[in-house]
């Protein structure tokens, strides 16, 4: 179990996760604790590993650990069972990386002809891999583009819609209830009896009639004098 080197006393209670195995494997590795710890940890991690992705994980790390070890028949046996373990769940962002590692461990026995062979698989996978995710990508920036447009052309609508109910409401205010009537009419009295704020009143008389809403008030009750 690791162990907090200040305290020596262990860190998890119960069972130990797979991954932090192989990171303590890894830490031991950069320390150069030497091979017997390392391998422990790396025996261990195999032991626990419990999900796919955890299960590739480790073999991945502990083949490329052997290849660097220049114990490449292990590192071949490792990675053997973690490129079967990918090609039948079809992880395809694991698969590129045993190819990568197998090509160096089949160099570092002398066969070339294997070697190149996981080399080009590593890079034809590389490539479809990088390939599907940059579509994907590209895919989805372009969705979020269509539904950010989508979303502006709705609030552009409603905008409108808003603009066009408002002044219908005001119409009907200054016409059918003859607010234009009322003396001392100001910006704020008629914003009220609108039912929206001064600032906004004024977008949108501008926006229907191209006046200020006092222009506008001035012309209605132009217009009511000579109905009369």
């Amino acid at each position: 179990m690791p162990m907090d080197r200040n305290q020596g006393t262990p860190i998890y209670s119960g069972q130990v996760p797979s991954n932090i195995y192989c990171l303590e494997a890894r830490l031991s590795e950069e320390r150069g604790d030497g091979p017997a710890v390392t391998e422990e940890y790396y025996d261990k991690a195999l032991e626990t590993a419990q999900s796919v992705t955890d299960r590739l994980h480790v073999r991945l790390y502990y083949g490329k650990y052997l290849v660097s070890a220049g114990r490449y028949g292990e590192a071949l046996n490792v990675l053997g069972s973690g490129l079967r373990l990918a090609d039948a769940r079809n992880m395809r962002i694991y698969k590129y990386r045993f190819y990568g590692q197998m090509s160096e461990a089949y160099e570092g026995v002398g066969d070339y002809v294997r070697a190149l062979d996981y080399y080009r698989k590593f890079q034809k996978e590389y490539n479809d891999v990088y390939s599907i995710e940059k579509e994907r990508a590209i895919s989805e920036l372009s969705r979020k583009y269509e539904n950010e447009q989508h979303e502006l052309e709705m609030m552009k609508k409603s905008r409108e819609l808003r603009t066009v109910l408002l002044f219908a409401s005001l119409e009907k205010t200054m016409k059918e209830g003859r607010a234009y009537r009322e003396a001392g009419l100001t910006g704020d009295r008629l914003a009220k009896l609108a039912g929206t704020n001064r600032t906004y009143l004024s977008k949108v008389v501008n926006e229907m009639t191209g006046m200020t809403p006092a222009k506008y008030r001035e012309k209605i009750i132009y217009l009511s004098k000579k109905s009369i």
